[in-house]
């Protein structure tokens, strides 16, 4: 059994990144290798603009029309800090460009699956047996415009379904807590009558056991249906009780997952362009544990304080992306401009 690197969660088998934090599964020594003159990024007005002309025209109306994401080529950019210099390849910002763009999207489509959500699931029957497919339903048009982006990079062997598995099998917190309410409706009936809901194949990764109930699924090509309604309004389960377990349900939670769920499909695009071996980088855990241990060593005062910009730099290098060190940077010295011009090209 494989265990995340990053942040110790237990890995799905055939899982390419750890569906908890988003790190990258290491199954080898070559899955550490990247060129070694791979630096940083910087703000760009221009790119920014583009963004925001993707998300305004196109992802407001995210299942009303077909979603075009544009073919991004990064530029070679440059920012300084304490009169260091900062370089920004050009794969980088490509990374970065999609990494924004994403999350604007991925908020438009969390937001429509929050509206859609408050009109239509007003108990728990109706969350057990409607509400995964309406995730699907937003999440669709992201990876049907990424998969048409990869056919225009050249990679035609990755299809819509192929991609779609891969990437609900790394990345789908829904379906984990969509699971955690049907084994608690379970063991709510185990409890009364010792006899669990009879179901039919929900969603990915969750099949019919043969035993009654609900359980995970090994193999990620399992067809997605409903339980049956009927199986839901029959069940022995107290309204009191379903009025209790639907209770359980933290929207505003629920709704961040299934925002970090559509924003990580930009983690399989850009593995996938890394790894065919496109101008797109992509983070490493070997990287991230490198600067992991720098910041603890900066925060902890161990090294030479006339050291200590051009270690910010390193750790920018390695990991630009932890608002932990961002804010570090921003408390050790103040929100100068070059700091910000910083912090603001990084986040999201």
């Amino acid at each position: 059994m494989q265990y995340c690197g990053e942040c110790g969660t237990r890995l799905r088998e055939g899982s390419l990144f750890c569906h908890e934090c988003g790190a990258k599964v290491a199954h080898n020594e070559s899955d550490y290798n990247e060129n070694s003159n791979q630096n940083m990024m910087i703000c760009n007005k221009n790119v920014e603009k583009s963004i925001e002309k993707v998300v305004s025209c196109e992802s407001n109306e995210l299942v009303k029309k077909k979603l075009q994401i544009p073919m991004y080529k990064g530029e070679q950019k440059f920012f300084t800090f304490m009169g260091r210099k900062l370089v920004v390849t050009e794969d980088k910002d490509t990374f970065n460009y999609y990494r924004k763009l994403y999350s604007k999207l991925a908020k438009k489509g969390a937001d429509a699956l929050k509206k859609n959500y408050l009109t239509n699931i007003i108990n728990l029957d109706l969350f057990l047996s409607d509400f995964f497919n309406m995730y699907l339903h937003y999440r669709k048009p992201l990876i049907d415009a990424t998969v048409d982006l990869l056919t225009e990079a050249g990679i035609y062997d990755v299809s819509q379904q192929i991609f779609e598995e891969q990437h609900t099998t790394d990345f789908c917190l829904c379906r984990e807590d969509v699971k955690v309410m049907i084994d608690s409706f379970n063991l709510t009936i185990e409890a009364n009558q010792n006899k669990k809901i009879r179901a039919y194949n929900m969603m990915p990764g969750v099949v019919f056991s043969g035993f009654g109930g609900l359980i995970a699924a090994t193999a990620l090509n399992v067809a997605v249906t409903a339980i049956a309604e009927a199986d839901i309004k029959n069940a022995n389960v107290t309204q009191a009780q379903r009025k209790e377990l639907f209770g359980r349900i933290n929207i505003d939670n629920l709704m961040y997952r299934a925002y970090l769920d559509y924003w990580r499909i930009f983690l399989s695009f850009t593995w996938l362009m890394n790894n065919r071996h496109m101008n797109v980088w992509y983070p490493t855990t070997e990287k991230n544990q490198r600067a992991k241990g720098l910041f603890q060593n900066l925060t902890a005062g161990r090294l030479p304080e006339d050291k200590v910009p051009d270690l910010i730099i390193d750790l920018l290098q390695l990991n630009p992306y932890d608002e932990e060190y961002l804010s570090y940077i921003i408390e050790r010295y103040g929100e100068t401009d070059e700091i910000m011009e910083i912090k603001d090209y990084f986040s999201v």
